[in-house]
């Protein structure tokens, strides 16, 4: 499955992998299945064990099109021309079929 979305991504798609407990093997496999190569790759591996890194688990409410579940992710406060929001990543298990 994950081979399939090389053949729709566009050739000059950046691509990022996370994964908290991705172990070697499965690195490869991925990489190989994405058709990334190392002279092309940045790796980082680094600790999640940091006071500004939060994980968190909700459980989703609001139809997925709406994105309603993921307004908590930006400051009421921020508006338009203003300071950016905090950086944030999202990860999900569900893929959007259209």
């Amino acid at each position: 499955e994950l081979q399939q979305h090389y053949y729709i991504l566009p050739s000059n798609a950046s691509i990022m992998i996370t994964s908290a407990t991705l172990t070697k093997a499965a690195l490869t496999s991925t990489t190989r299945l994405l058709h990334m190569y190392a002279d092309k790759m940045v790796t980082i591996h680094h600790s999640s064990d940091h006071p500004n890194i939060k994980i968190g688990v909700k459980k989703i409410k609001h139809a997925l099109n709406s994105y309603a579940d993921l307004a908590f992710l930006i400051p009421t406060s921020w508006k338009v021309g203003g300071l950016p929001s905090p950086k944030f990543l999202i990860f999900s298990t569900a893929f959007w079929k259209p």
